[in-house]
């Protein structure tokens, strides 16, 4: 009668023991599968306010840009402010800037290098005052260099900054 107790018992035990295991398996399973859950979404939260405060961080610097030229007229004012902004914001790598007369001035934070007009339409020139040529872009290709002189500029109101017509913002 005892042999068969034994038998019994270490059977029982056994099921026992494979039911505990089988469930202390499962549960580590559930627990890390949803903690693996928990910590992407930790993760892709952190990405995406990452993100979200990097670009926030360009607007910002542009807004700054465009408030530091607004109201300057001097070629080497002009430059200067695009030369401090950009030292101080390696978020943006270049920035073209139409005066209010039309010229253009240039300025590319990665080598230093800055361009201007002397006049509307003009050719680029360097700092030093030598043209630029240059084969990625032709501004006499383009479709809009071709315009009568007396077309009116038409600007969408989608580029008002923050709801003020005639300031432009960073797109």
């Amino acid at each position: 009668m005892l042999v068969f107790f034994k038998k019994k018992f270490n059977g029982v035990f056994f099921i026992i023991l494979v039911i505990f295991l089988a469930v202390g398996v499962f549960s580590r399973y559930i627990y890390f599968r949803d903690y693996e859950r928990l910590f992407l979404d930790i993760q892709t939260d952190t990405k995406i306010f990452q993100i979200t405060s990097y670009f926030d961080q360009i607007e910002r610097e542009g807004d700054s840009l465009i408030d530091a030229t607004f109201h300057l007229h001097n070629d080497v004012n002009i430059s200067a402010a695009l030369r401090h902004r950009l030292s101080k914001s390696p978020f943006i790598s270049a920035v073209g800037w139409v005066a209010k007369d039309g010229r253009f001035f240039y300025y590319e934070n990665s080598n230093g290098e800055s361009y201007y007009q002397k006049k509307p339409n003009d050719l680029l020139l360097t700092s030093k005052g030598t043209p630029v040529t240059t084969t990625r872009y032709v501004a006499r290709e383009r479709p809009w260099y071709n315009l009568p002189d007396k077309t009116q500029k038409k600007w969408s109101g989608i580029y008002n900054c923050h709801g003020f017509p005639g300031r432009k913002c960073l797109s």
